[in-house]
C-alpha cells in the first residue's frame, strides 16, 4: 500500500511539472538576440583560407582539447556546399 501511494504521488508531481513551460525571455530587437545567440556557440578560430577552386579550410581552438578543430568546405558543380567537420563561425 505504501508503494502504491508513493508511485501516485511520483506521478503528480511529475505530471504537474510537466506542464510548466520554461519562460521565454524576448529581447526589444529580436536580431541582436540571435546574435548573441549565435555568438554563444562560436569559439575561437582562424580565418577562412582558400586552398583551391571552390576548397575551403577553416581551424578552430577548443579551449579543453590538445588538437584543434578542421573544417573543410566544398563547393559543389550546383552550388551546393558540402562541409565536413562544421565549426561556428564569427560573421566575416
Amino acid at each position: 500500500m505504501v508503494q502504491k501511494e508513493k508511485r501516485d504521488a511520483s506521478e503528480l508531481f511529475y505530471t504537474f511539472f510537466s506542464l510548466i513551460k520554461p519562460r521565454q525571455i524576448k529581447p526589444l530587437n529580436e536580431s541582436a538576440y540571435m546574435i548573441d545567440q549565435w555568438q554563444s556557440h562560436v569559439l575561437p578560430h582562424g580565418c577562412i583560407e582558400e586552398l583551391a577552386q571552390n576548397l575551403w579550410h577553416v581551424t578552430g581552438i577548443f579551449p579543453a582539447a590538445v588538437a584543434p578543430r578542421e573544417m573543410v568546405l566544398y563547393k559543389l558543380p550546383d552550388s551546393t556546399l558540402l562541409i565536413h567537420s562544421a565549426i561556428a563561425l564569427n560573421q566575416q
